[in-house]
């Protein structure tokens, strides 16, 4: 499980805008915190890596509103691990769009797509760091 305080380093967002996302519903966390030190919301590595590509998609050209970072974050939390390595064992790198409530991936990039395997590689590493 990744905390919080981990995904808003990789996805490199404010802890106040994830936690306004928690807030709002945009994002679900894994397993809710509680109140003080040491009780942070936990999420697993696919929500995590649905909150890095929602955070890099609001930060592009492109935008995002709120409501489609809900829809991001819910698609990638919706699917496992394995299905992310197994996309990315296609060549299937880059967030293309949320279809059907999954990440619909792509090989290359495209019109300022996310690299997911990126985010995915940057996930793990800070896991694996704790």
């Amino acid at each position: 499980m990744i905390t919080s305080s981990r995904i808003c380093e990789i996805a490199e967002v404010p802890s106040t805008t994830l936690a306004d996302w928690v807030a709002k519903g945009f994002v679900i966390p894994a397993v809710p915190g509680g109140v003080g030190r040491g009780n942070s919301h936990r999420f697993t590595v696919a929500q995590a890596v649905g909150v890095a590509v929602a955070a890099a998609l609001t930060r592009s050209e492109r935008r995002c509103s709120p409501e489609y970072v809900r829809r991001v974050v819910s698609a990638f939390g919706g699917v496992s691990e394995p299905w992310l390595v197994a996309e990315f064992r296609k060549r299937h790198t880059h967030f293309v769009a949320v279809h059907a409530d999954k990440p619909l991936l792509r090989g290359s990039q495209e019109y300022e797509s996310v690299n997911v395997a990126a985010i995915y590689d940057r996930v793990k590493a800070s896991a694996a760091a704790v």
